[in-house]
């Protein structure tokens, strides 16, 4: 496998994918813009639940927020050596288009903020 810093920008774009974004205009078609992404891990106050969906409406920084759609779930295992439990992930976009991967700890059905998307 090449060095990191020997890759094309083809291959710089394959490996960074899921993070990149290209804008492809007629003038400018070389111009990307990177999603900048932060990891939260902040807790939520559930308004409207659902069993095992992200939740309809949640309260986050004092804010009531709606959820508009669900792009993506996944689940997270966990280091179970290390006692972690599974942990479901929603990449959810709310009424006021933020995208927030909320996470749902099984064991103790806790929602959490886990990463926002800029």
């Amino acid at each position: 496998m090449a060095n990191f810093f020997e890759l094309t920008i083809e291959q710089t774009f394959d490996r960074l994918r899921p993070t990149i974004k290209q804008i492809i205009r007629k003038d400018k078609p070389h111009i990307a813009v990177m999603l900048m992404t932060k990891t939260l891990d902040e807790p939520l106050e559930i308004i409207e639940d659902h069993a095992d969906q992200p939740p309809r409406r949640f309260l986050w920084r004092q804010h009531e927020r709606q959820l508009t759609a669900c792009g993506a779930h996944w689940i997270q295992r966990g280091r179970w050596w290390l006692g972690e439990t599974p942990k479901s992930y929603f990449r959810i976009t709310t009424l006021d288009n933020i995208t927030i991967d909320l996470c749902l700890d099984r064991a103790s059905h806790t929602w959490t903020v886990a990463r926002i998307w800029d």
